[in-house]
């Protein structure tokens, strides 16, 4: 019996059936009318309340509605100002910590350099240099340089570039040379790449002395 009266639904359109066929014709049913009334009453009392309850959820729901777009509203304005915060070299930790705002993430991996692979100098008979390599996962904030040195001397800067190809121009055709690059983001380094060079000299053949 319970059960059945836990549904709100059913409970009020039984009431109604019954308050409106009893107060029609209570006699042939064993009922009173002022038993009739008092279930009109019951009924009455029960159909207000529901619809304040049903208002009164109507205006959470609003309420709620408004609280939501408030909110995002905020997280946004935050968002933005903790941004511009972060970024300002001049704020210190204490100051971040004094608005409430979490410390600086300082374990960004991104900007890890990562070794450049792939790397070839390829020479043009008109004294021109192709130099290429693969960024390897580097961001477009990484720069490249690129180091060279004549056979048997020491590595010096050559030239730094965001790119990952550039032809250079000057150099003298048979002149041996070597190029590496590594990659250099916020002050760190990466690996070289493996070494190339250009106008290598052959090795030469050995001397086979004929006997006569």
């Amino acid at each position: 019996m319970n059960n059945y009266w836990k549904s709100l639904e059913r409970l009020g359109f039984v009431g109604t059936q019954m308050s409106t066929e009893l107060n029609a014709t209570p006699v042939p049913y064993g009922v009173t009318v002022a038993q009739a009334a008092e279930l009109d009453t019951a009924l009455s009392n029960f159909v207000d309340a529901r619809t304040a309850v049903e208002n009164k959820r109507a205006e959470l729901r609003a309420a709620v509605e408004e609280q939501n777009a408030f909110r995002d509203a905020l997280i946004n304005n935050m968002g933005f100002l903790a941004k511009n915060i972060y970024n300002n070299p001049s704020v210190t930790p204490a100051m971040i910590a004094l608005l409430g705002l979490e410390p600086r993430d300082t374990s960004n991996t991104s900007a890890i350099p990562y070794t450049p692979t792939s790397f070839e100098a390829t020479p043009n008979a008109d004294g021109s240099v192709k130099l290429s390599w693969n960024r390897n996962g580097n961001s477009s904030r990484a720069v490249f340089i690129v180091e060279q040195k004549d056979a048997g001397g020491e590595w010096s800067i050559f030239t730094t570039t965001t790119k990952t190809r550039e032809t250079h121009f000057g150099f003298a055709p048979g002149e041996e040379k070597w190029f590496r690059v590594y990659a250099s983001i916020n002050g760190q380094v990466s690996a070289p790449s493996f070494e190339d060079s250009i106008y290598t000299a052959a090795p030469s053949a050995p001397t086979v002395s004929l006997a006569a």
